[in-house]
């Protein structure tokens, strides 16, 4: 047997012990939670090593450099993980003396971390968190506004391997829990053909109707970021079948491109897992689980909202039809061989809001549930290679979230350390002068550039130390605080000039990244405006009040929404005067999505008034018998 052949073979074999481990941790298993996230962390690190070392041995002339990194990060991992667990609590008590072996292990498991992190993910987070090392040293040569007492390495190891709020802190205790278990969880239901049920229904729903192919994408994406929550996984999952037909139905490749990475990003933002970062949310505002995926309905559905106006209005301008009756599979069909599929998201919800009982155990019982409900029919049944390849890629998609919260460990521990997460927020309330609107502006603008390059959990471990505690010290609430930042951390993904997402989508597109990124961003409009509104009407998140006035504030935002459609694609307006008619629309979607009932209704009327010669255009879902190209 190769080298190369003998390295997958341990890598998989490890992939599946840590599902393993994270299903009997599931199943209640017991450990303290040094043992627990000791463990959790060291299975996820190895894999990563051996995954440094295979790719080593696979490229085309041996890195032997690389390979032998990985080998010395496999061996320095296994020492610092292991003595976490055999020390258990002891190394808790330790902290404020520690030894000069801990200190070495200390030292070590920061290298093998950020290491890892690079390998996975480049140089942005990794950055982040050297440059948070360098501050904690630099503390007494830096301006009075940054300044602190320095502290030394003993103290600043000590703190971050040995204490609870640095790499074995908060990010950590919630990937070993409950970020693993649904990450598997989606892992199984993919490998189950779940997946490909989603885009069938999305195709036998939508493909009929105009910009067909377009609208496939927005739907499958919101259906798959149920269980996945990672733009770039999503946009190589769906994409690769959305983006070819889409071009050729009509769109330009970086519209395609562009539709395909902003429906991808929504995922984050879609319940129950909201890209793994609900579960840390609830960890780190102290909120129920429950109420956060309660407070996720409404920015999900605006989001996905918009997206699919933004499609329709884009087809519309341009005279894009859908796609021939014959090349689609039949709702009927498609959910009388694979209904079963869809029943371990319905035991999911029923678990976690009828039940209530934990996510984890939820998870957990979904998990067997997919296995369960997969015999139902022949052609279906998971047999024992997929259920291996399950356990093997809900082991390999822990990497890259699990090295990215452990790398936010490093950069929380520092900011706690120092205090420069409330200096920093201070300095955020100084800038706006306390003027509310202006904080905001600053903390979504903070939120995308530190989410830059980042997965959702990592933008929003982040982000919750920096920058929501300025928002919270204003007066806003705390879940729309935390909502918000997520909200913008989460489009960052869309944003020029890193923009993963729309790299990936143009890539399979052929088409130009910044480009592409560009055209994302107008297709998310109403998403970059709507957080805003969520600050000054939180029942959209809590779902507070009367049912009338829950109802009204819901459909004046979607029909905003749909405002902000009107004057960025100018369709259907015609005639005379279409520029001034676009920046009436855009005015209009203001009023209508600011939460005053006067206000929305007069903007409701004189939007009907601007919109009446056009609602033919509107309304015309015009199913296809043809194909359109080349618009």
């Amino acid at each position: 047997m190769s080298a190369e052949r003998f390295a997958i073979k341990i890598i998989y074999i490890l992939a599946i012990a840590l599902s393993l481990f994270q299903l009997w941790v599931a199943s209640n298993g017991l450990l303290t939670q040094y043992q627990l996230r000791g463990t959790h962390l060291g299975l996820v690190l190895v894999l990563v090593y051996l995954t440094m070392i295979h790719k080593s041995l696979q490229a085309e002339k041996t890195n032997w450099i690389r390979a032998s990194i990985g080998l010395l990060g496999v061996i320095a991992v296994a020492w610092f993980s292991s003595y976490i667990v055999i020390t258990d609590q002891q190394l808790f008590y330790n902290a404020s003396n520690p030894s000069a072996l801990e200190i070495f292990l200390g030292i070590l498991s920061i290298i093998a971390i950020l290491e890892a992190t690079r390998f996975l993910m480049g140089w942005v987070l990794p950055l982040l968190a050297i440059i948070a090392l360098a501050y904690a040293f630099l503390g007494p040569h830096l301006p009075s506004l940054f300044a602190h007492r320095g502290y030394s390495v003993e103290r600043l190891v000590s703190t971050l391997y040995m204490g609870g709020e640095g790499i074995y802190g908060p990010p950590i205790a919630a990937t070993a829990t409950f970020v693993a278990i649904f990450v598997i969880f989606g892992s199984f239901l993919l490998h189950s053909g779940a997946g490909n049920i989603f885009v069938d229904i999305a195709f036998s729903l939508f493909g009929k109707v105009r910009g067909g192919p377009a609208k496939m994408s927005v739907v499958s994406s919101s259906f798959f970021g149920m269980v996945s929550g990672s733009p770039v996984a999503n946009v190589v999952s769906t994409g690769t079948l959305s983006i070819p037909l889409m071009i050729k139905n009509g769109y330009k490749p970086h519209v395609a491109a562009a539709i395909e990475a902003t429906s991808s990003t929504g995922g984050q933002l879609v319940p129950p897992v909201l890209g793994a970062a609900a579960f840390l949310m609830a960890e780190v505002t102290a909120i129920p689980y429950l109420e956060i995926v309660k407070a996720s309905i409404i920015p999900a559905l605006v989001f996905y909202f918009a997206i699919f106006i933004m499609v329709d209005f884009e087809a519309g301008k341009h005279g894009l039809k859908g796609l021939k009756k014959e090349e689609l599979p039949r709702f009927k069909n498609v959910m009388m061989s694979g209904w079963n599929l869809l029943l371990p998201i319905a035991v999911l919800i029923y678990i976690l809001v009828v039940a209530k009982m934990t996510p984890m155990s939820a998870a957990f019982w979904s998990i067997v549930s997919v296995i369960v409900f997969s015999f139902f029919q022949r052609a279906t049944r998971m047999n024992w290679k997929m259920i291996k390849d399950a356990l093997i890629s809900g082991g390999e998609n822990l990497m890259e979230v699990v090295s990215a919260c452990a790398t936010a460990g490093i950069i929380i521990g520092v900011l706690n350390l120092t205090g420069l997460g409330l200096k920093f927020s201070t300095i955020l309330v100084s800038i706006s002068g306390g003027h509310l609107f202006l904080l905001l502006v600053l903390a979504a603008l903070a939120s995308i550039v530190l989410g830059m390059g980042l997965p959702a959990v990592g933008v929003y471990l982040v982000l919750s130390v920096l920058v929501a505690p300025s928002l919270v010290e204003l007066g806003v609430s705390v879940i729309s605080a935390h909502f918000f930042i997520f909200y913008f951390g989460v489009l960052s993904s869309i944003t020029p000039p890193i923009a993963l997402a729309a790299y990936a989508a143009g890539g399979i597109a052929k088409a130009d990244p910044m480009k592409t990124g560009f055209t994302a961003v107008k297709l998310a409009a109403a998403a970059y405006i709507f957080p805003f509104i969520f600050i000054m009407q939180p029942s959209l998140l809590t779902l507070d009040g009367s049912l009338l006035e829950l109802g009204f504030d819901i459909i004046t935002s979607l029909i905003g929404t749909f405002a902000i459609a009107i004057a960025l694609q100018g369709y259907p307006l015609k005639g005379r005067f279409v520029v001034i008619k676009r920046l009436i629309a855009f005015a209009l979607s203001i009023c209508l999505i600011i939460p005053n009932g006067i206000i929305s209704l007069i903007g409701l009327l004189i939007l009907i008034i601007l919109l009446a010669p056009n609602l033919k255009n509107i309304i015309k879902f015009g199913r296809l018998t043809s194909m359109k190209r080349g618009a």
